[in-house]
């Protein structure tokens, strides 16, 4: 599914959420990764993320024109957070 990403600079970037499923061999549990793909790289690329960097992102509804719609900010987490 197509979401607006809001990054710390307040940009907005549309990218793809995918749902993967991952079941567990023999016990009919299954367990889901939720994936940023598409234009994720260019938003890694634009805001200097690392690899290994810890960020969070939060989950809103949209109001006005596109009420209902997921969107996501992304927040970068301070060391002084963690």
């Amino acid at each position: 599914m197509k979401v607006k990403l809001v990054d710390p600079s307040l940009k907005v970037w549309e990218v793809t959420l995918k749902r993967w499923n991952m079941p567990k061999k023999g016990s009919g549990v299954v367990n889901y990764i939720y994936v940023l793909s598409s234009a994720w790289n260019d938003v890694v690329k634009a805001n200097g993320l690392l690899e290994g960097e810890v960020v969070r992102l939060w989950g809103f509804r949209m109001g006005r024109g596109d009420p209902g719609r997921l969107g996501l900010a992304l927040v970068r987490v301070d060391q002084l957070e963690r």
